[in-house]
């Protein structure tokens, strides 16, 4: 708490993740076992036999080098009964492979997402009202993929607007 009406919070993350097995390999993008290697991405780790790349050396999959996160919310008292709250949360991942190989299509670098919530809460009479947005700065991140048959991108939720309201009834 850096006052008593404004609260941060930050994290921060390293990850060197690393396979270490100089002989084990995977079918990559657009490979199957008895057929041509099709070119359908651009796989940058070496290939043994035409079909198979080696993997050693490469990051864990889904394990992103970097992660940081911030948030920040100011609280403004109104009377006895109530606050008005202004809060804001922000993502960042670092650069992140999506599968054991490497390539060109299926990594990710520098994604960020931001939201906001502007709320009014009244204590004595246990409701609260707020407008909010997700994604506010409308990024389009790639969050997932699958490597086979279409090679299909899974992107996050697009900017999103939006009303909350809570009443408790006793």
């Amino acid at each position: 708490m850096v006052t008593d009406n404004l609260t941060l919070t930050a994290g921060y993350s390293y990850n060197h993740t690393e396979i270490q097995d100089d002989s084990l390999t995977v079918l990559p993008c657009g490979a199957n076992a008895g057929f041509n290697f099709t070119g359908n991405c651009t796989v940058l780790d070496p290939s043994t036999d035409g079909f198979a790349v080696l993997i050693d050396g490469n990051p864990f999959p889904q394990a992103p080098e970097t992660i940081f996160n911030f948030t920040a919310r100011y609280a403004f008292p109104m009377g006895d009964d109530g606050e008005l709250s202004i809060y804001t949360d922000w993502a960042f991942q670092g650069e992140t492979n999506l599968f054991l190989y490497d390539s060109i299509e299926f990594k990710t670098n520098n994604n960020f997402e931001g939201g906001l919530r502007i709320a009014y809460e009244n204590y004595a009479d246990d409701y609260s009202i707020a407008l909010f947005g997700r994604n506010i700065t409308d990024e389009e991140n790639l969050k997932g993929a699958i490597d086979f048959n279409n090679l299909t991108g899974i992107v996050n939720q697009p900017r999103i607007f939006g009303i909350e309201a809570k009443v408790r009834f006793y």
